[in-house]
């Protein structure tokens, strides 16, 4: 009997991206899946670029005072909530809360895995 072992790359290690990178980034996904025209896309994304901004620094002044910055994190998330409700239309802002639980569960999903899980390689074995 002969047994290999196969190792797949999932995904490519990420790569640091700035703020207005990031943002650019989610409009563009928001704009597809959400079907923005462009008005509601420039609008998206200079929220999305605030947004950004603003967790960056909190990241950067609060690494030692967890929840003062998660505290915050939930601030500008709930600014960005608000902000997006009203450029969006009804309909597109339940899709957005919709997409955003999805994220935040995979994410959660994510962080549940062990660390080598995590790596996006998956071992296989066959047997021949």
């Amino acid at each position: 009997m002969l047994f290999c072992t196969i190792s797949l790359q999932a995904q490519e290690p990420q790569e640091k991206l700035t703020a207005a990178q990031r943002a650019s980034k989610v409009t563009d996904k928001l704009k597809k899946d959400l079907n923005l025209t462009e008005e509601q896309a420039n609008k998206v994304l200079e929220v999305n670029k605030d947004f950004f901004s603003k967790m960056e620094a909190q990241r950067a002044l609060n690494k030692e005072n967890r929840r003062t910055s998660r505290d915050e994190m939930k601030k500008n998330d709930e600014d960005q909530d608000k902000r997006m409700k009203e450029i969006l239309t009804a309909e597109q802002y339940k899709s957005y809360l919709d997409l955003k639980e999805k994220r935040r569960n995979d994410e959660r999903h994510e962080r549940g895995k062990r660390p080598e899980d995590r790596s996006g390689r998956h071992e296989r074995t066959e047997s021949n």
